[in-house]
């Protein structure tokens, strides 16, 4: 045998045995990869049976003590465990609390696809029951979505819609007659009056009768409006948004609708508190002769509970909507420490 053929047979033999062992490699490899994505597979299914079967989604502490959640520790699982792509697979679940606990994820997460998810889930009308401290109640599924990527959304603060986005979804919510969440009342009355907008809420009070509506359409401050927007004082459960839409635009056509809410509550012996407290903010906006003696008769009644619950709305209206008149009312009023308390909590909350 000649060198050379010595020589190619150890190369060949070297070549062999190194691929054979690259093999061996690879097959221990891929089992450990198997082994592991079992593992994950196993675990994660664990995890979203649990979720599943608390079928809530929490906050990270509940009840009146503060008690950690069982179902946050498992939300906080399914972050660690769960990938990018099984969350979005999840927010398809058919359990609402493991729909919602995945987007939240993707959301913390700062996912590329949240957009593009939420959109899919503005007709998900399936109920979900949450408890956030001590306070529980059930929402539609969209509507979770929704909270979650608004600023409002307490548990998580790292990422917003951007302001592209946020101009869709707003449009989505009120010109798609299908879509039927909560969110749609929240976009209402927080719409800024556009001309683009006029034509659909327009629409929505004029032909649903929409309270949430009629607010946005006040802020148009149209001449064409008034009759429409009065219109709902007719009924006693649409008074108070009445009120709140001619806060908007206290035009003085309103001026009788208004008096008129405010002479039937005074002979009422019980109070509607909200009707009140809105009542007086939109007098306070017409400061003229007969809305003195309005106020003039509230700081004279005998009653004094009347007295110390009437006379605080009336302290947190002329305080809000100041006039020179309203000066010697304001200093007529002697309130409770209690009540008065009340009147700084919501002059500072602005209610």
């Amino acid at each position: 045998m000649t060198t050379l053929q010595t020589l190619t047979i150890i190369l060949t033999t070297g070549i062999l045995s190194s691929c054979s062992l690259q093999e061996r490699t690879d097959k221990i490899a891929a089992q450990k990869t198997a082994s592991v994505n079992v593992s994950t597979s196993s675990k994660l299914k664990k995890i979203v049976d649990g979720i599943e079967k608390g079928n809530s989604v929490e906050s990270s502490h509940i009840g009146e003590g503060g008690s950690p959640s069982k179902q946050w520790e498992k939300y906080e699982q399914l972050k660690k465990v769960a990938s990018n792509d099984q969350l979005v697979a999840l927010t398809n679940h058919k359990n609402s609390a493991v729909r919602c606990y995945a987007f939240q994820a993707l959301v913390t997460k700062r996912s590329d696809k949240i957009f593009s998810i939420l959109l899919k889930h503005l007709n998900d009308t399936s109920r979900v029951n949450t408890l956030s401290g001590c306070i529980g109640m059930t929402k539609y599924t969209g509507d979770y979505f929704v909270d979650v990527v608004t600023p409002n959304y307490v548990e998580i603060d790292i990422y917003k819609l951007n302001k592209a986005e946020k101009e869709t979804l707003d449009s989505i919510l009120l010109n798609d007659k299908s879509i039927i969440l909560s969110a749609k009342s929240s976009i209402l009355e927080n719409l800024r009056p556009t001309t683009a907008h006029y034509a659909r809420i327009r629409e929505l009070v004029e032909n649903n009768r929409n309270e949430s509506a009629l607010r946005a359409l006040a802020k148009y401050q149209r001449q064409t409006d008034k009759e429409l927007i009065a219109s709902f004082f007719k009924d006693d459960d649409t008074q108070s948004s009445a009120l709140y839409a001619v806060r908007e635009f206290p035009d003085e056509y309103f001026y009788q609708f208004v008096t008129n809410v405010f002479e039937q509550e005074w002979k009422q012996s019980h109070y509607d508190y909200p009707k009140w407290r809105i009542c007086y903010q939109i007098l306070a906006k017409y400061p003229k002769a007969e809305t003195m003696e309005l106020f003039d008769r509230t700081t004279k009644s005998k009653d004094e509970f009347r007295y110390q619950t009437l006379c605080k709305y009336l302290f947190i209206a002329i305080t809000k909507y100041p006039n020179k008149l309203y000066n010697p009312i304001k200093a007529k009023i002697k309130l409770s420490s209690y009540e008065m308390d009340e009147v700084k909590d919501e002059l500072e909350n602005d209610y």
